[in-house]
């Protein structure tokens, strides 16, 4: 079964914990923040419950997948993405955007900080953008509600045997508003997502790891065509055809 972690520094994860508490699920404490979390709980997938911090300070929802395409400023290592699952990522937005507190935004944000390094698939799911939504208890006990109905649907298996398919991503911004619709919208379910800003350090080595750090078999790639330059394309798309992987540009 799915494990819910949470940092005791982080106002956010206290807030969603104590409403997953007041409903009897169990849910586990980390004493550092979660970006350098290094726990091994046996599971068949983490959810990482998180605060987000935007300067916008706009209240949103986002979920995502962890890595560094480069340095490691704010925990794992470099180069190097973490294991995850693009099921696990479609339930909990599709959970979120299906009944989307008013004034919230929702979101997907492309890969990005720590951990990486965990044994087990992992994703964040997060309450932004500032202190005042971490405090709202009105959207903690959203996202504790939304996180319960996840596991569940996971372990039911949803998406599992349907015709959803795995994805991974490159282009366009770090909120990647077009991967968001896209998910949404079609049956498309993507992992690991690549903006612009890191294109061009992308090597095969961490296309590799974007398709085999996802659980599920990935055999196409999503291109966000205008949140590219013609050179970034160019050479993603020459890498991907290396691995044989279906390009379909949105």
């Amino acid at each position: 079964m799915p494990v819910v972690v949470y940092s005791k520094q982080d106002p956010a994860g206290i807030n969603i914990a104590d409403h997953l508490k007041e409903s009897g699920f169990e849910v586990t404490a980390a004493e550092e923040r979660l970006l350098y979390y290094d726990g091994d709980p046996q599971t068949d997938f983490v959810v990482f419950a998180s605060r987000h911090r935007s300067k916008s300070g706009k209240p949103t929802f986002t979920v995502h997948a962890t890595g560094n395409y480069g340095a490691a400023e704010y925990g794992g290592m470099p180069a190097q993405l973490s294991l995850t699952s693009a099921r696990m990522i479609k339930i909990l937005l599709k959970q979120i955007a299906r009944n989307v507190l008013e004034d919230y935004a929702v979101s997907l944000e492309v890969t990005h900080h720590g951990p990486t390094d965990l044994r087990m698939p992992s994703a964040f799911i997060e309450i932004g953008s500032s202190e005042v939504q971490w405090s709202d208890r009105e959207a903690a006990a959203f996202i504790a509600e939304c996180i319960q109905n996840g596991i569940r649907e996971y372990q039911e298996g949803k998406y599992l045997n349907d015709d959803t398919i795995p994805c991974i991503a490159f282009g366009g911004t770090h909120y990647a508003p077009k991967f968001t619709r896209y998910m949404l919208e079609t049956n498309h379910a993507t992992s690991h997502i690549c903006p612009k800003y890191a294109a061009d350090i992308l090597t095969e080595d961490l296309i590799h790891q974007m398709i085999t750090k996802t659980v599920e078999s990935v055999e196409t790639a999503l291109i966000d065509w205008k949140g590219l330059r013609k050179q970034q394309r160019d050479n993603i798309i020459n890498m991907l055809e290396k691995k044989g992987v279906t390009i379909e540009r949105i």
